[in-house]
């Protein structure tokens, strides 16, 4: 009985202690890292991706003292420009990739929401990574065509959660493909899938109260993938590149069960 409350109080006393977290670094980051990665141009990339590896590995390993576990396998290459695409699944995607990534951080596509004041540090980060930020919902075609102009300038990879939206149950839901196949329209990079399980417990802010426990993060890099050079075929292209995360999330899962 005691075992039983006490763990849901261990991880939401982790949560508390990231909130904590981002408030002891955000003197850094507003005071230090924001003013120096803009006049400092040519170091302005490495400069946020340490800001934000750091920031990350705060977060990660402040849930694992809450119970959370996170097993992150292979790496994210961003030494030049590339597609990772990644199935969604929780508030911590973003902090994983970060992680993951060498030797830069990559971009992502952030929704317009997150840009907001109110979400403390976020939205430095993502202007000094220059994301394509985006609004689906009001303008879908806007959206698309930020991501086919970031991806023909990005310079360290660009993320991208092609199903929209945080799986409810872990599966791969289907994707959105058009902002994808615009992209790679826009310049044929090497694709990398980013296939992740066990984390949709923390699918948003408030689940952690009581999930961080639950989490048991897994997480697997596969490519890299050349696109076809004929634009016609990008939609299948992108097609079996959800294919083949859908059946390692379902090898994954295979193996886990047999542990």
């Amino acid at each position: 009985m005691a075992k039983g409350v006490l763990r849901p109080l261990r991880g939401a006393l982790s949560l508390l202690a990231v909130v904590l977290w981002f408030a002891v670094n955000a003197p850094l980051c507003y005071l230090f890292v924001l003013p120096v990665a803009t006049l400092w141009r040519g170091g302005r990339r490495g400069l946020v991706s340490w800001f934000m590896r750091w920031m990350s590995w705060g977060i990660l390993g402040l849930f694992k003292l809450g119970g959370a576990r996170f097993d992150l396998r292979g790496v994210i290459p961003t030494a030049g420009p590339s597609l990772i695409l990644m199935n969604h699944q929780s508030q911590l995607d973003i902090p994983i990739a970060t992680l993951m990534a060498r030797p830069y951080c990559p971009a992502y596509v952030p929704r317009r929401l997150y840009t907001r004041w109110f979400i403390p540090l976020v939205a430095p980060s993502i202007w000094l990574l220059e994301c394509p930020v985006v609004d689906p919902r009001r303008d879908a075609r806007g959206a698309v065509e930020a991501m086919r102009e970031s991806a023909a300038r990005q310079p360290h990879g660009l993320v991208v959660f092609p199903e929209g939206h945080r799986s409810v149950d872990g599966e791969i839901r289907p994707f959105r493909a058009a902002g994808t196949i615009a992209s790679l329209a826009a310049r044929r990079v090497p694709v990398h899938l980013v296939v992740l399980d066990g984390l949709w417990e923390g699918r948003r802010f408030v689940d952690f109260l009581a999930n961080v426990p639950k989490l048991r993060g897994e997480v697997e890099v596969l490519g890299p993938f050349r696109p076809p050079e004929a634009e016609a075929e990008l939609p299948a292209f992108v097609e079996d590149c959800r294919s083949r995360m859908v059946h390692h999330l379902r090898e994954m899962r295979e193996r886990r069960g047999r542990a």
